[in-house]
């Protein structure tokens, strides 16, 4: 036997083994942590930390790189012009700048994201022309001007007696090399720091203050986490911290809190934890609670904002800036609460990050519900005047509704995370019970019935939160569809639900059998009304787990003439390299069958496994540069069989060993070898060990 005969046989023995060796394997344990790094700005690297358990978490972390083109920072200047009838000061407190949101301090600028900086004081000042002045509380500075002095030596916010407050700042020089700092014994200027810095001096060898904001306290120094314990600011909330690392690396930090399911927050204890994993040899800890907030304008993009109302924003008009992190400043989710001030990153566009393109609405689809500006349809289920977050009404007189779940659960439009355009519906669910049943209702506003929405397939996108709390196969989702105003509700079949962290389409026919019966009546398995509409989403568990878990929902919609699949991309180049080659196929073979968290790339398709519809994806788009500046749309896979993965497989070991031509039935097209072509991304998940 010559050598390429033996190659050959050896490598189509080794893909045939991966390949039968995990057909046993139908899933994965699913992670207890995620992380998901991009580089949108040079020198920048942005990191989401997802955290499962009874105590689930969403951290953000920006790593800045000082040295980086284009790196500058500044805090929100003093206020110089004030509305009309403000005076300078008020009450003898002084007004050193005007309250507003993270968001819109770096659409004011032109910056390119922002967190929120120190505690502050409106509690002696008077709002004026609807806007309100602060007092921020520590030494505040901003481009070299320093507005804000220390608080007094003995400055109590009324909780933990004993522990010195806002005595420790960093302060960014004008070359960006950070500093932690402490309030001197004596403050005869206001400004007197260790390291020297007096301000009134005019000492050139004092420490200049360029960019400064005070910290609560402080969490890291040299190294050592000295965070105090204790009640109020000191207990388990959410948080913003500022650090850096011994290199010089700049590092902004906020830990999502008071959301159940979603994001439990942090003491400044784990907060220093977390950031001591992550390099980071002093930190401290900014304003936080409902404060908490971290927003990015991503190359100058513009979306409709939808959860601003208590700010000059308009709902629902054209803003820069988009949240980043989940904040709840005004107690409710994606809400945003006026600060004193904020810290403000200038970056570089990175030319190798390659933004997620915005999906295509396939031709016939209709839209009904894509929670863009505020809940839609679903705001019939608690506050319909809001259009920031609401309770929906998830009663629980009857097993008909929801049910093992608690009276805490709630719904929220968000528009930190979606599938289509900036908005979703996300629910988060604190189980009380093995057997959980969550009725989601809408306000029955579309007939389906009549006119251009008649019959033919209606469904949604949904994705499951990645914190590890929820494994493939636990939960169904179902439709309900309301017929004839109320006489009758209808429940389509329960679909079991993919707990991979990507979207996926559930979807059922309008014109099909199989159709159950909900409320009043019975069912033929069919749909027999004349008016039609959906009455309500449906989760429903299959499986036992208690921790919270919290689940997005996008894209209400219909099509008529046929089904959604066109509603989601496909992904022939499964290891992202920009080319759908051999490569893709090996992806596919060692992520056989995987149908948990990430690697989730290897499904090609996007129907929740990797298999042999997988291969055929790839077939189809073989040796094309991905994306090719759109997506397609995908058909609904027939099961594979062993027998048809061995045959494809072999052909891969075929192509791979003679590196000729691989024949690919398309079009009845014979398509010849190209080279190959990669391209950056800028983008990157792995998986974090709990």
């Amino acid at each position: 036997m010559n050598i390429v005969r033996r190659r050959f046989w050896r490598l189509n023995a080794v893909l045939l083994a991966v390949a039968f060796g995990l057909l046993a394997r139908t899933d994965r344990a699913v992670a207890q942590s995620t992380e998901t790094t991009t580089s949108p700005f040079e020198g920048v690297t942005l990191i989401n930390l997802v955290q499962g358990g009874a105590t689930p978490q969403n951290i953000h972390i920006t790593e800045i790189n000082p040295n980086a083109p284009g790196i500058s920072f500044q805090l929100t200047p003093q206020t110089t012009s004030f509305p009309p009838g403000m005076p300078a000061s008020d009450g003898g407190i002084p007004n050193e700048t005007v309250s507003q949101t993270t968001r819109q301090y770096v659409d004011q600028i032109g910056a390119q994201f922002a967190i929120n900086g120190s505690f502050f004081s409106e509690a002696n000042h008077t709002n004026f022309a609807g806007q309100t002045s602060a007092n921020n509380l520590g030494l505040a500075a901003s481009n070299g001007n320093a507005y804000s002095p220390w608080e007094s030596p003995f400055f109590s916010d009324g909780t933990n007696p004993g522990v010195t407050k806002f005595h420790s700042a960093i302060n960014l020089s004008s070359t960006n090399s950070a500093l932690m700092i402490q309030q001197a014994a004596q403050i005869p200027s206001g400004f007197d720091s260790v390291p020297q810095n007096s301000r009134a001096s005019g000492n050139p060898n004092d420490l200049q203050l360029y960019n400064t904001l005070t910290g609560y306290v402080p969490v890291l120094q040299n190294g050592v986490n000295v965070a105090p314990s204790g009640t109020g600011n000191l207990s388990t909330n959410p948080s913003t911290l500022l650090g850096y690392k011994a290199d010089g690396t700049i590092v902004f930090a906020t830990i999502d809190g008071r959301q159940t399911g979603f994001a439990s927050g942090m003491t400044p204890i784990q907060a220093g934890t977390l950031l001591a994993g992550y390099g980071v040899t002093n930190a401290i800890l900014l304003d936080g609670g409902g404060s908490t907030t971290m927003a990015a304008n991503y190359n100058g993009d513009t979306y409709a904002n939808a959860t601003d109302s208590f700010s000059s924003i308009t709902p629902g008009g054209q803003v820069a800036a988009r949240l980043t992190n989940s904040p709840v400043g005004l107690g409710s989710v994606s809400s945003e609460r006026y600060v004193g001030n904020n810290l403000a990153v200038f970056a570089q566009a990175n030319p190798a990050y390659v933004p997620q393109a915005q999906p295509t609405v396939p031709a016939g689809v209709v839209i009904h519900d894509d929670f863009q500006v505020g809940a839609g349809n679903f705001a019939s289920s608690g506050n319909p005047a809001s259009n920031l977050a609401y309770s929906p009404t998830f009663t629980f007189a009857n097993g008909a509704s929801s049910s093992g779940i608690a009276t805490t659960t709630q719904s929220n439009k968000v528009a930190t995370d979606s599938y289509l355009n900036t908005g979703s519906l996300r629910i988060d669910v604190l189980p009380t019970s093995s057997t959980v049943r969550v009725r989601e209702a809408t306000n029955d506003s579309f007939n389906m019935a009549s006119g251009a929405n008649k019959g033919g397939n209606v469904g949604f996108l949904l994705k499951v939160n990645p914190n590890g709390n929820v494994s493939t196969g636990q939960l169904q989702a179902s439709i309900l569809i309301d017929e004839d105003n109320n006489s009758h509700v209808t429940q389509g079949a329960p679909i079991t639900i993919v707990a991979d962290g990507q979207w996926h389409l559930y979807q059922w026919n309008l014109n099909g059998s199989g159709w159950l019966n909900y409320f009043q009546g019975s069912t033929n398995g069919l749909i027999n009304g004349s008016n039609i509409e959906v009455d309500s989403l449906l989760l429903t568990s299959s499986g036992s787990f208690l921790n919270p878990w919290s689940v997005f929902v996008d894209s209400i919609a219909n099509n008529p003439n046929g089904d959604l699949s066109g509603l989601l991309p496909l992904n022939p180049d499964t290891n992202g390299d920009g080319v759908v080659d051999i490569s893709d196929i090996q992806t596919i073979a060692t992520n056989w069958l995987h149908t948990g968290p990430p690697p989730s790339a290897a499904d090609a398709n996007n129907d929740g496994v990797v298999d042999i519809s997988d291969v055929q994806t790839i077939a189809a788009h073989w040796l094309e540069a991905w994306p090719p500046g759109g997506s397609g749309a995908g058909a609904v896979p027939e099961p594979a069989s062993v027998v048809t993965l061995a045959m494809g497989l072999l052909g891969v070991a075929i192509f791979t060993v003679f590196r000729r031509r691989l024949v690919v039935t398309r079009a009845a097209r014979v398509l010849p070898w190209h080279a190959r072509t990669t391209r950056g991304s800028g983008v990157g998940t792995r998986e974090v060990s709990p």
